[in-house]
């Protein structure tokens, strides 16, 4: 039998015993051990864990802390050459077990560096859940270790977003900030121990006190709320008492003298208007937590972005701090499912209001170190006070209101539009697979039709699976591949019908863009509709959705409702306006090519805005097709247009447009040579980009760049999200801020409100008997904004179109 290639391995028993081998690295009594998957192409050629990229940035992390690489032992949990993905590395996994115990076990801290190490260590495989705190586990020499989740050093090289909780979680495990001491939460459920509470919560609410206010649950089942005015200590109204001095709550809550902090406050502070309560934001640390930092975040999930939990673990060192019966509570099982008619236990009911004014002060006490921060980058004044607290306030009004859904119309559209061609098409691809049973749902079915059956072969360079293997398949179905098949660049098995192939993509492909229509938007929010005590759909509009600071939109997403297109039904036209009014849509003219206008300084691109009368599509169509141009050709140049300044490729517009590559390589050339200042300032965002690693916009939103991707596609792909970022912000924060304008100043509620805002469009439902006047402030507002708000003195033009329904808008004269 063959010595293991290292001691206690089961070299014998694994499936990767073949494979070249990558040996563990450092001093067998280190103080560190980091641990990730298994050996990369760099490490297999060195034959020693963490080379090549990988290893400078886990050098660069542990000398942010003053620790040599040749004091760390580092290893990973299969030492034998694997990408993670294929078939037995489990097994390979359970092979090494033995020798990674053996290596790791007098180090007093284990760094866990990806799922595969966080389960070999501490058998945890989700990294969002784990990362941040101090893990503990037993090791085999009687060690009671510390273990540290977070990713991959590996992963930085491709997504250099993840280089910021790497930071943290390495600090925790080398530098850990010092023990914190907790807030004391007082709560009541004696409605007259709260009535005293109430004047001495009001005593401290002078002018300019900040105050930190969060509730737990929702309209109509209004669990509790908590105060605080010091970061030590918060008060909480419990469950039994909350709803009995609602008019005290509200009082306290509309003081104008007084300053109030919520974490994300838009969410409480809408549910708290059903009550009658208009509670307003004047500072929010989850905002403050994106002005710092701009990758998205959900606040409702607990696990990672700009969650208040995950914030005060990173920022102060608090410890876990939900239980499990909270948990339960906010997704509405377990314990609290007779809520309110039948009330939890106490020891259940105390849970929460510990759990609430621990958010509470733990707000307040983060307000201060991330206010420190906001201003020492520069993102306090603005965009975090100028934009995103008046953002705040403003969508919380847009969201309340909800928009109709004409539910008789929607199934009227599924009897007659959808199900039929949904049948009658899936009958199309059975006949052509010859298949009784196919269902084009069915990823499984398709791939073993298209490449079992058929041989299909295309060369399309798909991602590798990032799952388990054993459930997904990398040949894929989507789109892309579809497309390929549609414009004939497939192979395919002997014997085969090349033209029912195309056929059948094409068919399929219409099937999927009608099934997606049915059942993400007709059936979904009818059901919603249905369920609505009003008959509206409401949305919320995340602020801290995207990195650009454009708008995002769920729970239903409204910005993705598809615009009227041929073959697709007009789901737009469901939404209809009140009674007795009309919507207005206000929509900037090509908002973001007028941005690049004006940051690259180009004067011939400037010149086309700058003349009312001249048309930059039109133009470019004439003159690269001649006066004679189609409305095919049109369209074409109105898509690269935007294309050929964001960096698209030639090979891309071929694919996206069906044209040939040499021709789109022409209309690119002819571009750059008709705005040649275009390109010269995508090549001053570049270089800014590599020297300061971060753009700010005149709106004062940041866009950084942690790790500059050495690998070519990745970094084009980072220059792109360079280029696009302040076009993007730019045009989106002139909308919103005409958004602001209008619903805090300039529309009258009981004549017109805002109700959607798409981007660089906003939708208004005004009464009919007011709609010049409403389509007028509109125009105004949003075509100033841009002057109003940076100070540019650029023409920015308005489309004004009118309507019954979001779908029947006609342009108004």
């Amino acid at each position: 039998m063959k010595l293991p290639k290292a001691p206690y391995a089961l070299c014998d028993k694994c499936p990767f015993k073949d494979r070249s081998f990558s040996r563990t690295t450092g001093p067998e009594d280190a103080k560190i051990a980091v641990v990730s998957r298994s050996p990369g192409h760099f490490e297999s050629l060195a034959g020693k864990s963490f080379s090549g990229p990988a290893g400078r940035v886990l050098d660069h992390l542990l000398q942010l802390h003053g620790v040599k690489r040749d004091e760390v032992l580092a290893t990973n949990v299969v030492l034998c050459k694997s990408d993670g993905n294929e078939k037995g590395f489990g097994l390979a996994q359970a092979c090494c077990a033995p020798r990674l115990e053996s290596e790791i076990a007098e180090a007093d801290t284990v760094i866990a560096a990806g799922r595969e190490a966080a389960w070999g260590v501490i058998g945890e495989a989700n990294i969002g859940m784990n990362r941040g705190y101090v893990h503990h586990r037993e090791s085999e020499a009687g060690k009671d270790q510390r273990v540290i989740v977070t990713n991959n050093p590996a992963v930085v090289v491709r997504d250099d977003a993840t280089f910021p909780e790497l930071v943290r979680d390495f600090r925790l495990a080398i530098s850990p900030l010092p023990t914190p001491k907790l807030p004391k939460v007082r709560w009541t459920e004696d409605v007259d121990e709260a009535r005293e509470w109430i004047p001495q919560v009001a005593e401290q609410l002078t002018a300019d006190t900040l105050v930190s206010v969060d509730i737990e649950g929702g309209h109509p089942n209004l669990a509790c709320i908590g105060f605080a005015t010091r970061p030590e200590r918060a008060v909480v109204f419990g469950i039994p008492v909350v709803r009995a001095i609602l008019k005290d709550i509200r009082e306290l809550l509309e003081i104008p003298e007084v300053r109030y902090l919520w974490q994300f406050g838009k969410y409480d502070t809408k549910e708290l208007r059903k009550f009658g309560v208009f509670a307003r934001v004047d500072e929010d640390t989850g905002l403050l937590s994106y002005a710092l930092d701009e990758r998205p975040g959900d606040p409702e999930s607990g696990a990672g972005g700009h969650s208040l939990e995950w914030l005060l673990k990173d920022e102060l060192g608090w410890p876990k701090y939900e239980p499990a019966s909270v948990r339960n509570f906010k997704k509405g099982k377990g314990v609290w499912e007779g809520w309110p008619n039948e009330l939890p236990d106490k020891r259940t009911r105390i849970d929460l209001y510990e759990y609430n004014g621990m958010d509470t002060a733990g707000s307040l006490a983060l307000y201060y170190v991330l206010r420190e921060r906001a201003v020492h980058d520069n993102v306090y004044d603005r965009p975090y006070k100028a934009t995103l607290i008046p953002l705040s306030n403003a969508l919380t009004e847009v969201e309340s209101y909800g928009n109709l859904w004409d539910i008789d119309a929607a199934c009227d559209i599924l009897e007659t539009e959808v199900w039929p061609r949904l049948h009658e098409w899936k009958g199309v691809l059975r006949e052509i697979a010859r298949e009784d049973e196919l269902n084009p749902n069915s990823p499984k079915q398709l791939v073993e039709l298209l490449y079992d059956k058929w041989g299909l072969q295309h060369d399309l360079d798909r991602p590798r699976v990032e799952r388990n293997p054993l459930r997904a398949d990398p040949r894929s179905v989507d789109a892309d591949v579809r497309q390929e098949i549609i414009r004939d660049k497939f192979r395919l098995r002997n014997g085969v019908n090349r033209n029912g192939v195309k056929a059948f993509a094409e068919t399929l492909d219409r099937w999927k863009a009608l099934d997606k229509q049915r059942n993400t938007y007709i059936e979904p929010f009818t059901i919603r509709a249905e369920k609505s005590p009003d008959g509206r759909i409401y949305t919320i509009f995340n602020i801290h959705g995207t990195e650009s600071a454009r708008l995002s939109s769920k729970n239903p997403n409204m910005q993705n409702v598809t615009r009227p297109k041929e073959g697709l039904p007009n789901i737009r036209r469901v939404f209809v306006a009140d009674p007795g009014c009309q919507f207005i849509s206000a929509d900037l003219s090509q908002a973001e090519l007028r941005t690049i206008a004006v940051l690259s300084g180009d004067t011939e691109l400037q010149a086309i805005y700058l003349d009312t009368n001249r048309s930059l599509h039109k133009e470019v169509a004439s003159q690269f097709y001649g006066e004679g141009y189609t409305y095919e050709q049109y369209v074409r140049a109105k898509n690269i247009n935007f294309g050929v300044a964001y960096g698209q490729s030639a090979f891309t517009f071929a694919q996206m447009y069906h044209m040939p590559q040499e021709e789109a390589q022409a209309y690119i050339d002819f571009w750059w040579g008709r705005f040649p200042k275009v390109k010269e300032w995508r090549k001053l965002v570049e270089q800014q980009m590599l020297e300061k690693g971060e753009l700010q916009s005149p709106f004062g939103h940041k866009r950084r760049f942690y790790i500059i991707p050495q690998e070519k596609k990745a970094y084009i792909h980072a220059v792109n999200q360079a280029i696009s970022f302040e076009p993007q912000n730019i045009a989106a924060n002139i909308t919103l801020f005409a958004v602001i304008r209008l619903v805090n100043e300039l529309l009258n509620p009981e004549v017109a409100q805002v109700r959607i805002t798409v981007h660089d469009s906003i939708v208004v439902c005004a009464r009919e008997d007011h709609i010049s006047e409403t389509a007028q402030v509109m125009k105004e507002t949003i075509e100033s904004s841009a002057k109003d708000s940076i100070g540019w003195d650029f023409p920015y033009k308005a489309d004004i179109s009118v309507g019954p329904t979001w779908g029947d808008l006609k342009e108004s004269e």
